[in-house]
């Protein structure tokens, strides 16, 4: 693995910027937003890389020149392709952005296209109304409901009131847990652009939960669910592309990478927790009515968060599992039944 310079650690972190804002869209919410998650990365040149795109000080394929090695030029690629489908399927301006880097890069364009054209398919799921329906299957024991409705039954003692399980609950209990694992365990996989279908199977799952419980949600609904709580699309999937890109740098090799690089080491874990929190979530507010406040959720997602943290060891044994016996083309497939 080589070694990676601070020139090309900001030409990787801008060429992710520049894509965030090849669809046209620079508002101050947008820059502040890639501005704190560029900022988090703990790279060397970051917050320089973000001044000198916003700023027009620098062009992609100026920063494309300074990545002298395929690896580097692929990992930019993938940076770029996952931050224009983090919002939906790519428009035509970022098409336009794509293929322009795609040349710098040195890339075919057949092969870009043929690229772009997969990760549309998947960003897609994200805004349709179809569930998937191919998911793992694990063993019903090993889901411990979370937050069972409990009533008191009119024929029963008051002094010894019944417990009603709510079916649904468990139902939901199990399907937080199959998302949770999947997409863990696409986070192992070896394509790097599998995890462009971590936010659709995300998406889905409260999609499902929301049915569950009688909400019939728009993908708009949805995100602004998932805002609510405190993770944003295009912030999660930039996040996801640094977890990847510290990977592939190796520990070191920037000097002082930073707290980010520990905190984000065990990308599989933080995925899982992040899905299985947001499922927990979405449960507890369609189940009750959709009546929890902002602050409530975000309060919820922390600690769920920290929750679904110390159920990962348990369950790591079927997130390798699920890894070594799924493919990309295998979640596509999946996404599209």
């Amino acid at each position: 693995m080589q070694t990676i310079t601070p020139d090309q650690a900001r030409a990787l972190t801008s060429i992710a910027i520049f894509a965030a804002f090849a669809d046209g869209g620079q508002s101050d919410s947008e820059r502040q937003k890639v501005k704190e998650v560029v900022e988090g990365l703990g790279i060397p040149g970051t917050t320089e890389a973000f001044r000198r795109v916003v700023l027009k000080q620098t062009t992609v394929a100026d920063e494309a020149r300074l990545l002298d090695s395929e690896e580097l030029r692929l990992l930019a690629w993938e940076g770029a392709l996952s931050v224009c489908e983090s919002d939906g399927a790519t428009t035509d301006k970022e098409r336009r952005f794509l293929d322009d880097l795609a040349i710098a890069l040195k890339r075919s364009l057949d092969v870009a296209h043929r690229e772009v054209a997969e990760a549309d398919e998947l960003a897609e799921f994200a805004t349709s109304d179809r569930a998937p329906s191919t998911l793992p299957v694990l063993a019903t024991s090993d889901a411990a409901p979370v937050g069972v409705a409990a009533t008191r039954s009119a024929a029963a003692p008051a002094a010894a009131p019944a417990v009603v399980i709510d079916p649904r609950a468990a139902q939901v209990d199990q399907s937080v847990l199959r998302y949770s694992i999947l997409t863990a365990a696409i986070e192992l996989l070896p394509q790097d652009l599998a995890t462009l279908a971590i936010i659709p199977l995300q998406t889905k799952m409260v999609h499902s939960i929301g049915t569950t419980y009688g909400y019939s949600l728009s993908a708009s609904s949805i995100k602004e669910f998932v805002a609510t709580i405190g993770i944003g699309m295009t912030g999660q999937v930039l996040e996801q592309y640094a977890r990847k890109f510290l990977k592939k740098v190796g520990k070191g090799l920037l000097g002082n990478i930073g707290k980010f690089g520990a905190a984000w080491a065990t990308g599989p874990a933080m995925t899982f927790a992040t899905t299985y929190a947001i499922g927990m979530v979405a449960k507890q507010y369609y189940a009750g009515g959709r009546t929890l406040s902002a602050v409530d959720l975000k309060s919820l997602f922390a600690t769920e968060v920290e929750r679904a943290k110390g159920l990962y060891e348990k369950y790591e044994p079927q997130v390798r599992n699920t890894a070594a016996n799924t493919s990309a083309s295998q979640v596509l497939a999946s996404l599209r039944q």
